[in-house]
């Protein structure tokens, strides 16, 4: 099996052939790296790697973000020769709080599709409010709203 280090230069080699200019994920990486090392493990858990994207406590939420998906992105390639690390997890953390919160693929899939149900609904929300109106500025004249009524 690779060492960490290897791995990292492998992956980001991978990645730059694809065309990807990586400027943030070597050091990150290679400070990530350094983080287990210094923790004294080698695999990469979904602890270690929240720990390691949130321990700068003076850096914003939006670059702990970064850091941790930069961290999952290694580690999904990771995945594939050490089938004891980090598995595939999707990660939210909340700009305005800094707070983090994990979710397994299931939950962020369900969370999403209440999501895309609920801007459905807005949708339709916001094409009634705009067929009433039509219908009370110009009162519905030249057969629009019956146009309107039936294209939706």
């Amino acid at each position: 099996m690779k060492t960490l280090r290897q791995a990292v230069g492998d992956y980001l080699s991978l990645r730059r052939g694809l065309g990807f200019k990586l400027k943030k994920h070597e050091p990150c990486l290679k400070e990530f790296v350094g983080f287990l090392k210094k923790t004294g493990r080698d695999r990469i858990t979904t602890r270690l790697a929240l720990q390691f994207a949130t321990q700068h406590r003076r850096q914003q939420p939006a670059e702990w973000a970064a850091r941790l998906s930069i961290v999952r992105g290694f580690a999904r390639y990771r995945s594939g020769d050490d089938l004891a690390s980090l598995k595939p997890w999707t990660y939210y953390v909340a700009p305005a709080t800094g707070l983090h919160r994990c979710f397994q693929n299931e939950q962020a899939r369900n969370i999403i599709r209440v999501a895309i149900t609920t801007a459905e609904y807005l949708f339709e929300l916001l094409r009634f409010g705009q067929l009433l109106q039509k219908i009370l500025v110009d009162g519905g004249s030249e057969g629009g709203v019956e146009a309107h009524v039936a294209w939706g």
